[in-house]
């Protein structure tokens, strides 16, 4: 794991040579995902989210371990187990080893070919031609319906609204999800209080 790619300056790097529309997308993600944090009295507005993966070299960076996708969604995980999670305030937590992106058709993988960190720039322009998958689950109708195989368009790597966040250590992605689901429902609970009296 190269640590250069996990640090401010990096990210300061990363903003330089992005359009600013990425980076505002960039900056309003870290300010949404880091604003989870029922456990504060107050909200700390410097607080951030530790091991988290907000960018798409990370993920190249990560070929040999596993990241960690905490999923508000239902379109990135469709298993009866997420749909039933998601309808009771409970987000999702996909694991997936050895990740890798992947450009091709899912329904003949042997004709795709596995990007690298030279293909940011057109996977950042054109993510729903890209997948991200395991390297030990490729493409098989199990995997694509166990979350193994996410789009890349679909996952929060890009331009996206929403509180999902991928991690590269599994014990604060399930602090996450823990957070983000207790949020999420005490959401859902005053939305239910406020429709009563209306």
């Amino acid at each position: 794991m190269n640590s250069d790619l996990y640090i401010d300056e990096f990210r300061n790097f990363k903003y330089l040579k992005s359009n600013p529309a990425t980076v505002r997308f960039y900056k309003e993600s870290a300010s949404r995902i880091n604003s989870v944090q029922p456990w504060r009295d107050l909200r700390d507005p410097n607080y951030q989210w530790p091991y988290r993966v907000e960018f798409l070299e990370q993920v190249f960076d990560l070929r040999n371990n596993s990241i960690y996708i905490v999923d508000e969604f239902l379109e990135m995980s469709n298993t009866p187990a997420a749909i039933y999670n998601n309808r009771h305030g409970e987000c999702t937590l996909i694991e997936i080893n050895n990740p890798v992106i992947y450009k091709g058709n899912p329904v003949q993988p042997h004709l795709g070919i596995y990007a690298d960190a030279t293909d940011v720039i057109d996977i950042e322009n054109f993510p729903a031609d890209y997948i991200l998958c395991s390297r030990k689950h490729y493409f098989t109708p199990e995997d694509r319906l166990s979350g193994h195989a996410i789009k890349v368009s679909a996952s929060p790597l890009v331009p996206h609204s929403g509180y999902s966040a991928v991690f590269y250590n599994k014990e604060y992605a399930e602090k996450y999800r823990c957070a983000l689901s207790e949020a999420i429902r005490k959401n859902n609970d005053a939305v239910s209080a406020i429709s009563i009296l209306l």
